[in-house]
């Protein structure tokens, strides 16, 4: 069963056109008689068999060269049965004729002596077809009969290892004779293009086709490397999602030409049945999940997020279903799942339309380019139906009105991804430019701050260090003058306890003035050790909870961070009077978070002062964007800090 042929909504998901705002317009007002138009060119349910014949270029009149055919509804297609039906009246082809719904198979003669070209070969051109065999009958009797082959047939079972297929016909053996061919297309539109070629139309069609196929097979891998690169560039979602899309579009169009039969499963038929269907099916899901980002719908348009996402649910599981069934090998089965692919796919495609169109009315960013694309797949399918149904002349746009639409629609859709890099890249230079000056901004604040601290930091050292040394040195002075006893001992643990006090209380100094850890082990240590030091001195006890995932994130952040648990830890230390304090530090994926509470005295938060270091904070806090909220009272004080980040402001 030649299954692609009857996908006609798998085949055309994404297709595009050239920019016309004024088209786009009309349409938005009356789409309601488009959606009504395309349906019912997708669920016709009427199977028309077509039967053309070409001589080099021109078409045939099958009327005047006497072309007759037979539809059997039972019966294999052999010699046996040949040789039953040339007793029987066949009927003259005039054009289409219907088909019941069943397994039917088309018998075509045609009068060697009605042809008026050199013909050396016969060419179906048609790659899906379930059976077919050719016989040259001359009076009643067959002087040669080809193999049959068929999709349903090893690839060496065809006459000439072509992907159409092409029976070489022996020239002088034509004489007063008549070519058989029978067909078995089993539920499925039956379009059988019969070209009589000579060696010169030959080859040149055939050349003319491998470039062609040629040309788009690279133009698709072509966006896809390209794709794939802005993705490693931006490390954005949406350029992965459409890097799959193109994908399985690579590989539809590599199967649909018949390669992937031809060098990849060509004692697997089965499979023709099934691979185009399932790759084609299955683009769908990562284009509606681009179709989300890129209109970025989950924000600007909730409703039309949640109906995308239902969707994709139930597709999936009616494609793994569909596929499932597909390998079951029944072809009514087959049929089955077919339909419901014809009547859920075009749907979906016009609710798609309907949606880009409110974006686009909403002045939604790229809104323009998905309505292009979307409407372009409708008006593609469009053309294939009505070539199907014989409303169409069939020549090289037509005939491969998917595969053409499919590589028009990329083209733009590449051109609309590389629109949203630049965008992108804009946005992210703006924000380095804010983030460099937000940074000199803290650094800035941070300098000025630590002018302050390292005057305070020397009145310290000169009146509580510098005293506690004069005072260690004259006790060491003055044990000189002691005698042996037990007293000489205790004074010198007492020097010792006090010189270790005095360590510690330098190296607390130390961290202050100079965080080098903070370069060196990263935030969440360099926090650590201050807070040990402290909890060594016995001044109080701090219990330090870093929460989230830890990540890396930009020095300047992680200097800003530092220096606000500092401040906050010193003001603790010096107007608190607290035994007990927790500190939280939160990072998360987008929040950064401090948390500061203790059991200390408190005070009147209407009436804070300088030297209490809050107005620092809150500066720093600022810089940022961040939120300052402090709570005091008798039992203690809560003061937290919350500020976000970019995902481009943290370090992988």
């Amino acid at each position: 069963m030649a299954v692609s042929d009857n996908l006609l909504p798998q085949k055309e998901y994404f297709f595009s056109i050239f920019y016309a705002p004024l088209i786009l317009e009309y349409i938005y007002n009356v789409h309601v008689r488009l959606q009504l138009l395309v349906i019912f060119l997708f669920i016709s349910t009427g199977l028309c068999a077509q039967i053309s014949i070409w001589e080099d270029e021109a078409i045939v009149d099958p009327a005047k060269a006497e072309v007759k055919y037979q539809v059997l509804d039972q019966g294999s297609i052999s010699d046996s049965t040949l040789n039953r039906l040339l007793t029987k009246e066949w009927t003259p082809l005039s054009g289409p004729f219907a088909l019941k719904n069943m397994p039917q198979t088309v018998w075509v003669k045609i009068p060697c002596n009605q042809l008026s070209v050199d013909t050396k070969w016969l060419l179906i051109n048609d790659r899906h077809i379930n059976e077919i065999k050719v016989w040259i009958v001359k009076n009643g009797e067959i002087v040669k009969s080809f193999p049959i082959t068929g999709d349903h047939f090893n690839f060496e079972s065809r006459p000439f290892p072509t992907i159409d297929f092409v029976f070489p016909l022996p020239t002088k053996e034509l004489d007063s004779c008549e070519l058989l061919i029978a067909c078995d297309k089993r539920h499925v539109k039956t379009i059988l293009p019969i070209h009589l070629l000579s060696d010169g139309s030959y080859f040149q069609q055939a050349e003319s086709k491998n470039i062609f196929q040629g040309i788009l097979l690279g133009l698709v891998a072509i966006m896809l490397l390209y794709n794939f690169s802005l993705f490693f560039a931006t490390r954005l979602s949406l350029y992965i999602w459409y890097g799959i899309y193109l994908s399985t579009v690579f590989v539809y169009f590599f199967a649909e030409m018949g390669y992937f039969f031809q060098y990849i499963t060509p004692h697997l038929p089965s499979w023709n049945d099934v691979f185009p269907v399932g790759v084609i099916a299955s683009s769908f899901i990562p284009f509606i999940i681009f179709i989300n980002q890129m209109l970025e719908l989950k924000k600007n348009q909730p409703w039309f997020f949640k109906i995308n996402n239902g969707f994709l649910i139930g597709f999936t599981f009616i494609l793994i279903t569909g596929i499932l069934f597909s390998f079951y090998g029944d072809f009514v089965i087959q049929e089955y799942w077919l339909r419901i692919y014809s009547i859920i796919s075009p749907t979906f495609l016009l609710i798609l339309l309907l949606e880009s169109l409110v974006c686009l009315k909403k002045k939604i960013p790229f809104a323009t380019y998905t309505s292009l694309s979307i409407l372009s797949l409708i008006l593609m399918s469009a053309v294939y139906l009505l070539l199907d149904a014989g409303l169409l002349p069939m020549n090289i746009i037509t005939s491969n009105a998917l595969v053409v639409g499919i590589t028009i629609e990329i083209c733009i859709m590449t051109i609309a991804i590389a629109a949203r890099f630049d965008s992108y890249k804009k946005a992210s230079e703006l924000l380095a430019i804010k983030q460099e000056r937000e940074k000199d901004q803290i650094i800035k604040t941070i300098s000025d701050f630590k002018e302050q601290e390292m005057l305070r930091f020397s009145n310290m050292l000169h009146d509580s260090v510098g005293a506690r040394l004069s005072a260690i040195r004259l006790n060491i002075e003055a044990m000189n003058k002691l005698d042996e006893d037990d007293n000489k001992s205790a004074r010198i643990s007492a020097i010792t306890e006090d010189i270790g006090n005095l360590a510690d209380e330098v190296r607390i100094f130390s961290h202050q003035l100079s965080p080098v850890l903070l370069e060196e082990k990263g935030l969440i240590e360099t926090i650590s050790n201050l807070i040990k030091a402290i909890n060594r001195s016995g001044v109080l006890h701090i219990q330090f909870e870093p929460i989230g995932s830890g990540r890396k994130i930009l020095f300047h952040y992680e200097l800003l961070l530092y220096n606000i648990v500092q401040e906050l830890i010193q003001n603790i230390i010096r107007h608190a009077q607290a035994t007990e304090v927790i500190v939280q530090l939160i990072l998360e994926e987008d929040l950064i978070s401090v948390y500061a509470e203790d059991n200390g005295k408190g005070f009147d938060t209407t009436k804070v002062f300088e030297g209490l270091g809050l107005t620092q904070i809150k500066k720093l806090t600022g810089f940022v964007n961040g939120s300052f909220n402090m709570q005091s009272s008798k039992s203690g004080t809560i003061i937290s800090i919350e500020f976000n980040l970019k995902h481009n402001e943290t370090i992988d």
